[in-house]
């Protein structure tokens, strides 16, 4: 885990509840990076995503504590040791991965793909004029990573805000799926408000969701342009997100998605048994 939405504490803390409610209380939670590598933690999401980042929904304490070891440790030991078998999904800001890469610089030739939430690849950011949330809060890593030799699929804030928004309509199919869709509604209340006062009544983003699904199942890509990605650290433009074309390039960025097959699985993901 990485402090990203909600400090590092917390996003330990919302994993662990998130995986005991699904059942899967074997899946390890390690701790990682509380900040940016080379700068503090300046913002987080809290102020759309509530204070605990579940928009304070009634949910139970985790009835365990994360894992010991470190995530950027545990990401280059798992890739040691299981090379090729996993696909690496990152949803937050990119620290852990930079503090592994700065261990491993090969890091993510061990892993089958890394998909990437992260950048606006149409200019159009959402923390800055001009910068994506994840890659905004710690630019450095972003950098790092996208130097790093491997293959690598971009899933910027652009594909989600036009592409998998949620609908008050969707919110109340949701919660006729079951506990996981009443929580998926619940947790998500807070970001619903925070859209509507700005006057998008169209719905909120599902950005996080959507790399996973396409981490799950590729053909959710409709169309993807092969190139490499630069992250800005210059101060006027810092974490803006742009293409370098090279047509040998093991980077893509995802342009378009399959909005039915995206949401066949994000259906299928909140059905309780």
């Amino acid at each position: 885990m990485v402090a990203g939405n909600v400090p590092l504490e917390q996003a330990c803390r919302n994993a662990l509840v998130t995986l005991e409610l699904v059942g899967l209380d074997d899946v390890p939670v390690y701790a990682g990076a509380a900040g940016p590598i080379d700068r503090p933690l300046v913002v987080t999401g809290q102020d759309v995503h509530g204070p605990d980042g579940f928009a304070e929904h009634d949910v139970c304490e985790p009835s365990r504590k994360v894992d010991a070891g470190v995530a950027a440790d545990e990401l280059c030991r798992i890739g040691r040791e299981e090379p090729g078998e996993h696909v690496l999904v990152a949803i937050g800001p990119l620290t852990n991965l930079a503090i592994a890469l700065d261990r491993d610089p090969d890091l993510l030739t061990r892993f089958e793909r890394t998909v990437i939430m992260g950048g606006a690849f149409d200019g159009v950011g959402n923390i800055t004029e001009h910068a994506e949330f994840n890659i905004w809060v710690d630019p450095a890593a972003a950098h790092a990573v996208c130097a790093a030799p491997g293959t690598k699929v971009f899933v910027g804030w652009d594909v989600s805000r036009r592409q998998s928004k949620v609908s008050q309509d969707r919110r109340n199919e949701w919660r006729q799926l079951g506990r996981f869709g009443e929580f998926a509604v619940g947790i998500t209340e807070f970001v619903d408000a925070f859209v509507r006062e700005l006057g998008d009544d169209n719905g909120f983003e599902q950005p996080d969701p959507l790399a996973m699904a396409i981490a799950i199942d590729p053909a959710v890509v409709t169309l993807a342009e092969v190139a490499d990605v630069a992250i800005s650290l210059d101060d006027d433009t810092m974490g803006r997100s742009q293409f370098c074309s090279a047509a040998d390039s093991t980077t893509t960025v995802v342009r378009m998605i399959d909005e039915s097959r995206f949401w066949v699985l994000m259906t299928a993901a909140l059905s309780t048994d």
